[in-house]
């Protein structure tokens, strides 16, 4: 599967793209923390784009959204 992300695009595995979106979403968690965004994945543009186009109970969507908010709850208690 030819994968393209954030301006990048490589050859992965499905396994090999969910973990990219899962780091790409807990970074984006400590981006929007640090931008004033309260902790709710659905405030953030960054981390709706990446749901973009997904069917709701998605398991991908639901890795992804917690990743996001650990990322904005580590970025909160190292501020």
């Amino acid at each position: 599967m030819l994968v393209q992300y954030l301006g990048h695009t490589k050859q992965a595995d499905r396994s090999n793209t969910m973990n990219a979106n899962t780091q790409a979403a807990k970074t984006f968690g400590a981006i929007a923390f640090a931008s004033g965004i309260k902790c709710a994945p659905c405030l953030d543009g960054n981390m709706m784009d990446m749901l973009k186009g997904r069917t709701i109970g998605d398991k991908r969507s639901a890795q992804e959204m917690k990743a996001w908010i650990s990322g904005w709850t580590q970025a909160s208690l190292a501020a």
